[in-house]
């Protein structure tokens, strides 16, 4: 093996500011972004996950900018990353801002927590010692701020902090006149920035798009890297490998197989395929000849090896068998050939598992989403992942195991893929028999079954196409449970999150009659209530609540709540 050197591919983790040597195939992009950076106050990259902005930042413009003998002349700060989703539940309202606090502790590591407590982004950015260049102007101070989408994806309940965060970023570009700040951000989350990039930039703002590498990019990728370290392809083998990198194999529904070649290749699955590929080669290699692609079988093995290293991780750290996983990513994300396919994200499941563990795989460059009809999908990152983990998923899977909740959650999933094809009234007919089938004893299921038909309602009327919307189903919904009080609160909050306030109030007062000290109506209807200004009902029903289950009192929304309506009269 290839043990006493060090690999030139970084495999699925970003490059780093060390790796500049092995940087390949970004040379325009980097000039481009450096450019704009420099000479906006705001930049806004965006791309897809995995389509590697951090790399591009790390490895291709700050070196060019920070170098030695560097040929632009900055000041600048260490990259800055926010809180993780859902790392600040319940936050402290007199506490710390957290996106301030997570941010000035990568740019003032050496201070104390209670020192970072007392900053605010304008006093910190402003005091920053300042250069100058020859006649005597100072130099732009440039600041980084990577997967800035977190700011958008958080809980609800910090909504507060991160308009403080937003408005501090603004009044910092505002009264420091050499800051030049960056935001690196995911694409499905551009929208949510659009309200602020103004005030953030002013009109000295710019926006650059990050794509996946097109064939010259990715070849230079594949070999400049392997020159570095006194080793080459033989002629034409890192083509075949950009070729197989490009090449998704399917099957169509009579068993046909086709080669696709796709027009560009995700830069993760390039390194990791390339990382593969090093590691096969006996020690002592200086020529990496056309044998040792193994007529595609190096690639595709080190997809699957990554596939299975994610699958192990994930598995570990929500504490599942890996078995039970890989049967989750084969039935949630491909068809019965083998061929991806998109899963719903809903109120707390994705194809039967939490959010977060999708969310896990996208992390790690399995998955990706983007937002469709209103709402969140999965899909794996790239085709060329479904032939891993349907060959994986079909060794790992055993036939005689029983899938637990399998027809309620199964009438779920086909509703979810019928809505995106656009078969509405198949649709609605799967959800509402996931609906009934969840009925007895699964809660879960059935919150997600109701969800999912008050989002696809309300979004059908909003377009047009139902002017009843989500009211018709949740009727419909309504008569088959009607002694259920848990998925009568579910259906007034899926109301209430579509903005029906009088149907989820009706909807509520019904649940409350029928079983007076039920804590999530009362919970419910009071967060209603507050949030319509009504606060003498809202403190009563939040009051009730308290009194029967002391513990909710800890709850970040209903502390907000009774902050806001515990008035003197």
């Amino acid at each position: 093996m290839s043990g006493e050197q060090v690999s030139p591919y970084v495999g699925s983790r970003p490059f780093e500011a060390s790796d500049r040597p092995l940087f390949f195939g970004r040379t325009r992009e980097s000039d481009d972004v450096r450019n704009l950076w420099l000479s906006n106050r705001l930049l806004v990259l965006y791309g897809r996950t995995g389509v590697g902005k951090t790399s591009l930042v790390q490895a291709g413009v700050l070196p060019d900018i920070t170098a030695s003998g560097a040929r632009y002349r900055t000041d600048f700060l260490p990259i800055g990353r926010l809180p993780a989703p859902n790392a600040t539940l319940r936050p402290d309202p007199d506490g710390p801002n957290p996106y301030v606090f997570r941010l000035l502790s990568f740019w003032r590591p050496g201070a104390t927590p209670a020192q970072l407590a007392q900053m605010t982004l304008p006093e910190f950015l402003s005091e920053v010692p300042a250069t100058v260049d020859g006649d005597g102007l100072p130099l732009p101070l440039l600041v980084a701020i990577d997967q800035f989408e977190r700011v958008f994806s958080d809980d609800p309940g910090n909504a507060e902090h991160v308009e403080q965060f937003l408005d501090q970023l603004a009044r910092a570009t505002e009264r420091v006149k050499r800051l030049r700040v960056l935001i690196s951000i995911r694409s499905d989350h551009v929208s949510s920035l659009l309200r602020h990039e103004a005030r953030i930039g002013s009109h000295y703002r710019a926006r650059y798009e990050l794509h996946s590498l097109d064939a010259p990019s990715a070849l230079a990728a594949v070999a400049a890297p392997v020159r570095r370290v006194g080793r080459e392809f033989a002629p034409g083998v890192a083509e075949r490998m950009v070729t197989h990198l490009r090449t998704t194999r399917v099957t169509s529904s009579v068993g046909e197989v086709t080669d696709i070649s796709a027009s560009r290749i995700e830069p993760v699955h390039l390194q990791v395929a390339c990382a593969g590929l090093w590691r096969s080669l006996p020690s002592g290699t200086t020529v990496i000849t056309a044998e040792f692609l193994r007529n595609r079988g190096t690639v595709e093995e080190s997809l699957r090896r990554f596939c299975t290293e994610s699958v192990d991780e994930v598995a570990a750290r929500f504490h599942y068998r890996p078995i039970d996983v890989w049967a989750w990513l084969a039935r949630t994300f491909l068809h019965h050939q083998g061929r991806s396919s998109a899963a719903y994200q809903g109120v707390a499941l994705t194809g039967g598992l939490p959010n977060a563990v999708a969310l896990a795989f996208e992390s790690r460059r399995v998955l990706r989403s983007e937002v469709r009809f209103g709402s969140r999908w999965f899909e794996l990152a790239h085709e060329a992942l479904a032939r891993a983990i349907h060959d994986t998923a079909r060794q790992w899977t055993d036939p005689t195991e029983p899938d637990v909740d399998s027809t309620a959650f199964g009438y779920l999933r086909q509703a979810q893929a019928a809505f995106a094809e656009g078969r509405e009234d198949l649709m609605k007919a799967y959800a509402l028999e996931a609906v009934r089938l969840s009925l007895v004893s699964l809660p879960e299921i059935r919150r997600e079954a109701i969800s999912f038909l008050a989002q696809t309602g309300h979004r059908r009327a909003k377009t047009g196409r139902r002017r009843t919307g989500a009211l018709d189903e949740l009727t419909l919904a309504v008569r088959l449970l009607p002694a259920d009080i848990a998925a009568k609160v579910d259906l007034a909050r899926a109301l209430r999150e579509l903005g029906q306030a009088q149907g989820a109030l009706a909807m509520l007062s019904a649940a409350l009659i029928v079983a007076p000290d039920n804590v999530e109506a009362l919970l419910e209807r009071g967060l209603l209530h507050a949030s319509r200004g009504a606060d003498r009902e809202a403190r009563a029903d939040l009051h009730a609540a308290i009194r029967l289950d002391p513990e909710v009192a800890e709850r970040a929304d209903v502390r907000g709540a009774l902050a806001r309506t515990d008035r003197p009269a």
